[in-house]
């Protein structure tokens, strides 16, 4: 399997959009690691997202999402340079039994955090606080709460992609 990338666009009705599909490379990041399923599902998801606005972005540098909560899940982080490179880490605690806990139950009164640090200009941050029940509502959330930009986002993983 191999990562895909693809971009289309409705004019008829202003809509544009991109299809991230992370195969090879989601199951690099994760490689190594003892995630719970809750958390790795997150982590792959948080991945294609960033992949996601790296793509709509025209600049060099990088992006960054960010997670931190008072639940279970401490930290998840994803970084993305301009050439679309990514990596990801996840912190939480390890004593949990995480069968069966959703993404509300892991990030109690979190934020996230979305870092532009292009190469040339300044750095941009946007930080909202995590809400819906999953991270596409959270940010769809952000972009309505931040940017002001009607923005639809669908997420779907599993073991493989």
């Amino acid at each position: 399997m191999t990562d895909q990338i693809h971009r289309f666009i409705f004019d008829k009705y202003g809509i544009r959009g991109e299809m991230v599909k992370l195969s090879t490379s989601s199951q690099r990041m994760v490689q190594g690691h003892q995630y719970p399923l809750v958390i790795n599902n997150l982590l792959k998801q948080a991945a294609a997202v960033n992949v996601l606005l790296a793509t709509t972005l025209k600049f060099e540098g990088r992006i960054s999402i960010q997670l931190q909560t008072e639940g279970s899940l401490k930290m998840l982080v994803v970084q993305t340079s301009h050439d679309l490179g990514y990596r990801g880490v996840a912190q939480y605690d390890k004593e949990i039994d995480y069968s069966g806990l959703s993404f509300k139950d892991i990030t109690r009164n979190g934020q996230m955090c979305i870092t532009i640090e292009p190469l040339k200009g300044k750095r941009y941050q946007g930080i909202v606080p995590l809400e819906g029940d999953n991270l596409a509502q959270s940010i769809e959330g952000y972009f309505k709460q931040s940017e002001q930009l009607k923005t639809k986002i669908w997420l779907y993983n599993d073991h493989h992609q």
